[in-house]
């Protein structure tokens, strides 16, 4: 059995705390582990506009090392095109499987496309939708400059409780539609709280995200 876990490295990951990538590369590593302790092969490859850094298949366990090495040189940057990604990632391997999609699912095409790709190519896609509950900081009031760390674009806001309100309703709405998405379609999803504990995060994966059926 193949499993490939594609790790968003986009701006967006390592944006405010950098809690989403943080915990993004710990989740990869740990599912990696357990995948290498089946004797599955596994592969970890990082996806942002485009396919960047690419480990390759690994067996064993001992191999766990090369696989959080790999992890830990992993920087965040640049714009977000999974459908783009994931179709270049589709061309170049050939044998089907498992692929995990670690992403905090912001995407100016559309998080739809990444998902589709994978399943028209014959993939089996999970979604591990991370959520950073500090992507406003608390302590953030008044008059801002908001700057989308990817595109630049600017906005000017005022921060105050109704603006926080909205914000909240509408990253729940987005976490609604996103998981939606998924299930209409078969595709396994999980939000995951990046506040939560690592151990308790893998174990909710394992539970509820179909990795290793």
């Amino acid at each position: 059995r193949s499993l490939c876990v594609v790790v968003d490295s986009s701006a967006s990951m390592a944006a405010g705390s950098g809690k989403k990538f943080r915990v993004a590369r710990q989740l990869a590593a740990a599912l990696a582990y357990v995948a290498l302790a089946g004797l599955d092969r596994v592969t970890v490859v990082a996806a942002g506009e485009r396919i960047g850094e690419r480990l390759p298949p690994l067996r064993g366990k001992q191999r766990v090392l090369s696989v959080v090495r790999f992890l830990e040189k992993l920087r965040a940057s640049g714009p977000t095109d999974l459908g783009r990604a994931l179709q270049s990632f589709c061309a170049r391997e050939k044998r089907r499987g498992v692929v995990v999609v670690i992403t905090d699912l912001f995407d100016p095409h559309g998080f739809q496309a990444g998902i589709d790709v994978l399943r028209f190519n014959r993939f089996e896609p999970v979604v591990l939708h991370l959520r950073d509950p500090d992507e406003i900081p608390k302590n953030l009031r008044g008059d801002v400059r908001l700057v989308d760390v990817e595109t630049g674009a600017e906005k000017d806001a005022t921060v105050d409780g109704d603006f926080v309100a909205a914000w909240t309703e509408r990253s729940r709405a987005f976490q609604e539609r996103a998981e939606r998405y998924c299930l209409s379609r078969g595709v396994p999803y999980v939000a995951v709280n990046t506040d939560l504990p690592l151990d308790r995060i893998v174990l909710d994966v394992l539970r509820r995200g179909g990795v290793f059926e």
